[in-house]
């Protein structure tokens, strides 16, 4: 999740699936609900510009929105996903798959 707010969310999915599914296979884990989950949470880019293209108009939309307040807010908003779905996401995902 933090990764992805440095780097495209796209990108780091794609970069990242093959070493998931050999964690989980070596670590005797669900590979469909650590992909899942590993998904979630890439989507949840939203602290620099580099994260997402909605990442970079709200960072280029000066008129509207103060730079300072998305990335406070958007902190926020990124640290409370990673708490629910520690939380909710990742016993939901173990219970579907």
């Amino acid at each position: 999740m933090f990764i992805t707010n440095l780097a495209n969310n796209g990108v780091m999915g794609v970069l990242l699936m093959p070493i998931i599914y050999t964690f989980a296979q070596n670590n005797g884990v669900n590979a469909l609900a650590v992909s899942t989950a590993v998904i979630f949470a890439l989507h949840v880019a939203m602290l620099t510009p580099a994260a997402s293209p909605y990442a970079a108009i709200l960072m280029g939309n000066k008129d509207w929105v103060d730079p300072k307040d998305v990335v406070k807010y958007g902190g926020i908003i990124v640290f409370s996903t990673l708490i629910l779905f520690l939380l909710v996401g990742v016993p939901l995902s173990n219970l579907v798959f």
